[in-house]
């Protein structure tokens, strides 16, 4: 292998890994106004397949930083659908099961199934919920978490099927195949210039 293919060899690893982490991110959250949060679909796919109902919607694990003092939020508007479902899920439970740290979206009102495939979008559109009552509680930007079908976070039925981003006003921190691929580049550099050292 040629000097520069040892070189570039690790930035081509890390952005692949790049690629594959941003893949599995389906709801990015805006928190920068806590009385108008946005959950937005990214529209990429899932991990796994899995079902539920829109009645049970699905779960942000541990998005609070601590526990909820409320049990449901209803101040919002949506046009949030998950995979295979038409309902927009458009309410908000804190389940207690869990001790009120992960964040439920579903609808209330409707039978409808949402059906996840790896080789389909997982949810699109957006969900905004006035949350100020919580707002201490909110993450801060650059939190990333894992999301699961269902509204009980204790269940083992059902799979991980992707990940949230938090975004905000604050500086979002690179994740770690950013900060991998910034430590290659340095490498890379370092390694030039002691060459360089050595042939003058």
């Amino acid at each position: 292998m040629s000097f520069f293919s040892k070189l570039i060899a690790p930035v081509v690893l890390v952005l692949g890994l790049a690629s594959n982490a941003s893949a599995a991110i389906l709801l990015t959250v805006d928190v920068t106004n806590p009385n108008a949060v946005t959950f937005t679909g990214t529209e990429e796919m899932p991990i796994a397949n899995g079902s539920t109902s829109v009645f049970r919607g699905f779960t942000l694990l541990d998005f609070l930083t601590a526990s909820s003092t409320v049990s449901f939020v209803t101040n919002q508007t949506s046009t949030l659908v998950g995979r295979g479902a038409s309902q927009t899920l458009h309410d908000i439970f804190f389940p207690s099961n869990a001790g009120r740290n992960d964040l439920n979206i579903y609808d209330s009102s409707a039978n409808g199934t949402i059906n996840l495939r790896t080789d389909r979008p997982a949810f699109r559109n957006v969900l905004t919920a006035d949350l100020s009552a919580i707002a201490a509680l909110l993450p801060g930007a650059g939190t990333f978490g894992q999301i699961i079908l269902g509204d009980n976070p204790n269940s083992t039925s059902q799979p991980i099927v992707g990940a949230y981003q938090v975004v905000g006003v604050a500086p979002v921190p690179l994740p770690l195949p950013g900060l991998l691929l910034v430590g290659a580049i340095g490498a890379i550099a370092a390694t030039r210039k002691r060459k360089k050292a050595a042939t003058a």
